[in-house]
């Protein structure tokens, strides 16, 4: 080792000496966290967006998906739904998804109201479905369920909506 070099480990440490007996004790070196590159919450939201679209479409999120994001403020909407979204379509598309954009008119489309009633018949009709397949299935917990109707809903082209699967369940 060179003679005026440091190790790395030594600089972590501070070296204090008492004044009684001259006795130098080490100490942990402080060192104060810097919490200024975490995330913001808008950015969180997009990096669990982005990831799921990753998984979703098996592409990198690029440059032109970030703008599309952006574009059409798609900050405001709750980041469950629109991953939910991207889930939901990306199963039922029979060919490969090339870009965030064939995601965004779906994601945007807002739900109408008269819709929730007929939306909660097909769900409930599918949840029912489910219920009587898995009868007497060894270990088929809330979450094995939640995961079947999610892919039941992917295959009839059904939204899947929290909510409604939760008040049809609870």
């Amino acid at each position: 080792m060179a003679p005026h070099a440091t190790n790395k480990d030594d600089d972590d440490y501070k070296k204090q000496s008492s004044s009684k007996g001259g006795k130098t004790v080490v100490v942990a070196g402080t060192r104060a966290e810097n919490h200024r590159g975490a995330a913001a919450p808008r950015e969180r939201q997009e990096i669990a967006v982005r990831a799921a679209y990753e998984k979703a479409t098996g592409n990198r999120w690029g440059k032109s998906d970030s703008e599309t994001y952006a574009e059409h403020g798609l900050e405001q909407v709750p980041a469950e739904r629109i991953i939910s979204v991207l889930q939901t379509v990306s199963r039922r598309t029979p060919f490969q998804i090339n870009s965030f954009k064939y995601f965004v008119k779906e994601i945007l489309a807002m739900p109408d109201p008269r819709n929730r009633a007929w939306q909660k018949r097909q769900l409930a009709g599918i949840v029912g479905r489910i219920r009587d397949n898995s009868v007497g299935r060894a270990e088929y917990s809330g979450v094995d369920l939640l995961e079947d109707v999610k892919c039941a809903c992917a295959r009839e082209g059904i939204a899947f909506d929290d909510d409604v699967f939760n008040e049809l369940v609870v």
